[in-house]
């Protein structure tokens, strides 16, 4: 796992050295996503600038030998993340070509060298790519199937410009709100995929692949996987299903510095940490604690499925106690000044306090259990709106039936996902018309699912999962220079079950029976009730919001930048503190 940043640029162009000036101060800054090794190179070529840093968190391959950017003289790689196939793939397609590293950047720079982009489709792993072909004066930017590496870029005066955080970027930007952007987050607790905030920062999509030609200053864009493809596949038969996530998880093991796992005692983290165990001994696992223990005793309920976990599969349980209501605050405040995009849900803290954990007992690498509930249904949702569906007939008389099965398309969506459901937004906004109720957010075109759990699963897939809570993870365990992986978001899983139909993976009586299945989790865990990873964020409001009002809600500073309508948004913060009980964040 690395960092990059760069740009292409006209050699004489008049902002080089601004942007070198930037490019010099936001190297420094992802010193946190490359540790181990750092390096800066000036290329010029034909009219083209070319100017890129490196940052390396060493995973495969620990010598020196890997400290470099892969390059020749017409090609350059940027590589942040990791290639688990990388050994079929060398084998298949590279025709034992002699490597001088035994990293899987050697062999990505030669897969894309000999085949371009045609190739990511066959990638297993987790990753988000710059390639620049300085004969064809193109460069490709490239996210994973599920998008966990972030990737920004600009255009500028037909330069391009790229980071793997958006701070840089931000910074030779005009800082326009993108009104859209910045609605849909607050519509859905997240900014959508390819934008953000800032009007003139784009991002790379998951699945995406666009070619800018630094040339003819033009830009194209392609998916190697379709999200919006009719779920008609036969699902496969059980024995091929487990061992596929066998073999997934096994490939998630490929490093050469230590491995760890995140553990809630739930289906998906403990099925990842019982397989790694097995097939490495050396596994150990993370957890969080909150004290005192009575004041947060409903959020230690993961704790006891854990601990109970880690006894009896003989795994090595380290538990961070959170202990302090000033650590708490300390640590949110340290977390949310590294994010470069709004989040707007509390428990990205566990993230952030396990990998912490984790660095501080050597593993550079965690496996977690993110993207299970995606593929293999197992969300609240699509139990409730499963369950209408197949009792539709008595919808007469039980409304809550008949209120799922009317939900149609985008109706659907924003019943799920929409954050605010009391107050008219238009007036949190200084204008009221940037924040545009009628921006139609029509998340289903050109798709053609035939039912509702299909339609709410394409939006958490490609939407929620790699913009909200792949980004987070991102953020919270590379501030500790921690390597997330998520096995159950690898390619090979998704191209096997993502297209069956999600009500092939559901029942009246069970849920994600298809990981249950392996037979390797004890009953404790398969029977215990759906909950999700979360933090106690309402203790934290009623002790907090006065200093975060202090701190962040400056008034004359809101009113001068007339994005915010700060009297609205005191009202919102004075009906929390006048009944926290009618209203959630």
């Amino acid at each position: 796992m690395c960092g990059f940043i760069g740009y292409i640029s006209s050699k004489e162009h008049s902002k080089n050295s601004i942007y070198e000036k930037k490019f010099e101060k936001y190297f420094e800054l992802l010193i946190n996503r490359g540790p181990d090794f750092k390096i800066k190179k000036k290329i010029y070529s034909n009219n083209s600038l070319i100017n890129i840093g490196f940052l390396r968190l060493a995973i495969q391959d620990l010598s020196s030998k890997s400290n470099q950017i892969f390059m020749n003289e017409k090609k350059i790689l940027l590589f942040n993340g990791e290639i688990y196939n990388k050994h079929d793939l060398y084998r298949e397609y590279l025709n034992n070509k002699i490597l001088k590293t035994n990293s899987d950047t050697e062999v990505l720079f030669y897969l894309l060298d000999k085949y371009g982009s045609s190739i990511i489709s066959k990638l297993s792993g987790i990753f988000s790519i710059i390639f620049i072909d300085i004969e064809s004066n193109d460069v490709f930017a490239i996210k994973d199937i599920t998008g966990t590496k972030p990737l920004y870029y600009k255009i500028e005066d037909g330069n391009f410009l790229f980071s793997s955080e958006a701070w840089f970027l931000y910074s030779l930007s005009d800082k326009k709100i993108n009104s859209k952007a910045l609605s849909f987050y607050f519509n859905y607790g997240f900014t959508p995929p390819g934008e953000t905030i800032i009007e003139t920062i784009k991002k790379i999509k998951p699945a995406e692949i666009i070619k800018f030609n630094f040339n003819l200053k033009k830009l194209n864009s392609e998916m190697y996987f379709d999200f919006k493809k009719d779920k008609k596949k036969k699902l496969s038969d059980q024995e091929s299903i487990n061992q596929t996530i066998k073999d997934t998880i096994e490939m998630n093991l490929l490093s050469d510095a230590k491995i760890g796992t995140f553990l809630s005692g739930g289906v998906d983290s403990s099925t990842i940490t019982i397989l790694a165990k097995q097939l490495n001994n050396d596994v150990e696992s993370f957890t969080t604690f909150y004290l005192p223990d009575k004041k947060f005793d409903k959020f230690n309920v993961d704790f006891e499925y854990s601990k109970r976990v880690a006894k009896d599969f003989n795994v090595k349980l380290n538990v961070k106690y959170v202990e302090t209501e000033k650590e708490y605050y300390n640590d949110f405040l340290k977390v949310t000044s590294y994010f470069d995009e709004p989040v707007s849900n509390l428990n990205f803290m566990n993230s952030y306090w396990q990998s912490k954990m984790a660095k501080e007992n050597g593993a550079k690498v965690v496996l977690t259990g993110d993207g299970a509930d995606e593929l293999f249904c197992g969300y609240d949702r699509y139990k409730k709106s499963f369950i209408a569906n197949k009792l539709s007939m008595f919808s007469f008389a039980n409304n809550k039936i008949k209120k799922y099965n009317k939900l149609k398309d985008e109706e659907m969506i924003n019943f799920f996902h929409s954050k605010f459901k009391i107050f008219d937004l238009k007036n949190l906004f200084y204008n009221i018309y940037d924040f545009q109720d009628d921006y139609k957010f029509e998340f289903l075109n050109n798709t053609n699912f035939n039912n509702n759990i299909d339609k709410i699963n394409y939006f958490d897939t490609y939407y929620w999962l790699s913009s909200e809570n792949n980004y987070k993870l991102d953020k919270t365990t590379m501030i500790n220079s921690v390597e997330a992986r998520v096995p159950f978001q690898d390619i090979k899983l998704f191209k096997k079950l993502y297209y069956v139909n999600n009500f092939k993976k559901i029942n009246l009586f069970d849920q994600k029976f298809l990981i249950k299945n392996l037979n390797i989790l004890p009953n404790y865990v398969k029977k215990r009730k759906k909950q999700g990873w979360f933090s106690p964020e309402k203790f934290f409001l009623d002790l907090f919001l006065n200093d975060l009002e202090s701190t962040f809600f400056n008034e004359k500073k809101i009113k001068s930048q007339q994005i915010i309508n700060f009297e609205f948004l005191k009202k919102l913060i004075d009906f929390y503190k006048s009944d926290s009980r009618a209203y959630k964040i």
